[in-house]
């Protein structure tokens, strides 16, 4: 029997992420992984981009599932191509807020309703909602 291919993508190598691997692999699963360490300098944090942009296409073409821990800029490009090539899309939730920077409140917008039509629930902050986000603060 073949082992399915799986794609785990992390930023942290946390101990719950090399448990999570094991039992992936216990489960029959065949595991590579997208690592992409936190950086302040913007050459490494631009190449870590990069590097997740190549390695996401290489990796998920043959991967059956992508999964991610920590969900933030860096599983960007692994999301991106695992729905370009209709794979699976795990998701941790720790219920942990993620905050999306956009440059104007169209683009605010724009993005939620990209969030909506994959089922994500959100709160956009913007200046069209101030006082829900006056709420949200306090």
């Amino acid at each position: 029997m073949s082992q399915k291919k799986v794609t785990l993508v992390y930023s942290l190598k946390n101990s719950f992420v090399l448990k999570d691997i094991l039992l992936l692999e216990d489960m029959g699963h065949k595991v590579v992984t997208i690592h992409s360490p936190p950086y302040n300098d913007f050459i490494r944090f631009s190449w870590n981009r990069i590097k997740e942009f190549f390695l996401g296409f290489f990796l998920l073409a043959n991967s059956k599932t992508v999964f991610s821990w920590f969900n933030d800029y860096h599983t960007v490009a692994a999301f991106f191509w695992a729905k370009k090539f209709n794979k699976q899309r795990v998701r941790h939730k720790a219920k942990q807020p993620i905050l999306i920077g956009t440059t104007s409140v169209d683009n605010s917008e724009i993005i939620s309703n990209l969030l909506r039509k994959e089922g994500i629930e959100h709160n956009v902050l913007n200046a069209k909602n101030h006082k829900m986000e006056a709420e949200i603060i306090e």
